[in-house]
């Protein structure tokens, strides 16, 4: 197998997916103490391992329902699914990237803030620049960006855990020596698990290089094992950060200035506030493949430029007065009320409805998911 096929098929749905969720759940480190910390040092260590294995479940039937029925936005993705529901996903699905996009704005103005003495209005006036532009150049550009930053985030978080586990060894040793575990830390993890699913059909547009049903699945496990890692050694971190680090809005910036090393907290806000808006454009870019495929069908031709950029405009300027709310009460209550809407519209009919068509395709008598992609254009009603 070629490099470019590799790449294709396993690193670019893995970076992309990683870099859209990352912002929404745990580059700030906030969503890790909100679902894994508080409950302990073992009770976040197996709320991890429930996340990342209902995310990556989630994400090799994700993709390999995309590659057999090749739909790969999220609006013809469930209608393929769930039929004349699938309005029902679109509704949650704008919900919920307004409140990430929320989140992001009310950190990325903290952070700008804090880090370099500009009003915090000025952060969120910079993602929105960035996050058009990139709007702007589509989904290639949006494919190769977004793979570089989430290296480069990689590359930040590991210098972070290196001076973390280097400075804080003996204390971290003894909290893991307790294998403390508070009640209650299973149903967190799986909110946390229901809503970062939500960003998959948001990405099917980075999987058009799975070709085979093994590919599908790996790369899918593998997206889940690479956008959760990180969380997995927050976690650890901030077993020694105290009350200080766990009672912040961005704790990991808080871990950051409590170790003192020169430069690292100026890095960290540069490639955080580079990953708010990588979240930005991927979400940004799922309404854009929803968009262009409606237009498709109904025009025959995909929407222009200026209309991906008035979309990326509306989605970030809205996202601006939801932030007034606060990222605390945006990540506990917002966060958590929408898992239960993604369990129903689109998990449970995913694992029932779409692993029984999955097994049908290629079996003689029992036809293949229909195509969409290969579908002549038609004449939209939504």
């Amino acid at each position: 197998m070629s490099f470019n096929r590799i790449f294709r098929a396993y690193l670019l749905p893995a970076a992309v997916f990683q870099s859209v969720a990352i912002a929404g759940g745990y580059a700030t480190g906030r969503e890790t103490v909100e679902y894994f910390t508080r409950f302990g040092s073992l009770g976040g260590l197996l709320g991890n391992l429930v996340a990342v294995l209902g995310i990556s479940i989630v994400l090799a039937l994700s993709y390999e329902f995309a590659r057999i029925t090749r739909t790969y936005d999220y609006r013809s993705f469930f209608r393929a699914l769930i039929g004349p529901v699938w309005p029902a996903f679109e509704f949650l699905y704008i919900v919920m990237f307004l409140i990430v996009l929320s989140v992001i704005a009310s950190a990325s103005g903290s952070i700008i803030s804090e880090e370099f003495g500009l009003p915090p209005m000025a952060g969120v006036g910079g993602m929105l620049v960035l996050i058009v532009i990139l709007a702007f150049f589509g989904r290639e550009v949006i494919g190769r960006v977004l793979t570089f930053w989430s290296l480069t985030l990689y590359a930040v978080f590991a210098a972070f855990f290196f001076f973390a586990f280097s400075t804080y060894d003996l204390e971290i040793a003894s909290r893991l020596d307790r294998m403390d575990v508070s009640e209650g830390w299973l149903l967190p993890a799986l909110k946390y698990a229901m809503y970062t699913t939500v960003i998959i059909p948001a990405v099917l547009f980075a999987t058009r290089g799975i070709e085979t049903r093994t590919e599908a699945l790996l790369s899918g496990f593998l997206s889940g094992l690479f956008c959760q890692l990180p969380s997995f050694l927050l976690h650890v971190s901030f077993l020694a950060g105290g009350a200080a680090v766990l009672g912040a809005d961005v704790p990991l910036k808080a871990m950051i200035n409590q170790l003192a090393i020169p430069g690292l907290a100026l890095i960290y806000a540069v490639a955080l506030f580079g990953t708010f808006v990588e979240t930005g454009i991927g979400f940004v870019q799922g309404i854009i493949e929803r968009l262009d495929r409606w237009a498709l069908e109904r025009w025959g031709r995909t929407v222009p430029r200026s209309g991906h950029v008035g979309a990326a405009i509306v989605g970030v300027v809205t996202s601006a007065f939801i932030a007034q709310l606060g990222i605390q009460t945006l990540i506990s209550t917002g966060y958590g009320t929408m898992s239960w809407g993604f369990l129903v519209v689109y998990v449970v009919p995913l694992l029932t409805i779409g692993v029984w068509r999955m097994a049908r395709v290629g079996k003689p008598g029992k036809g293949a998911v229909p195509q969409p992609d290969k579908a002549a254009p038609r004449r939209a009603t939504q």
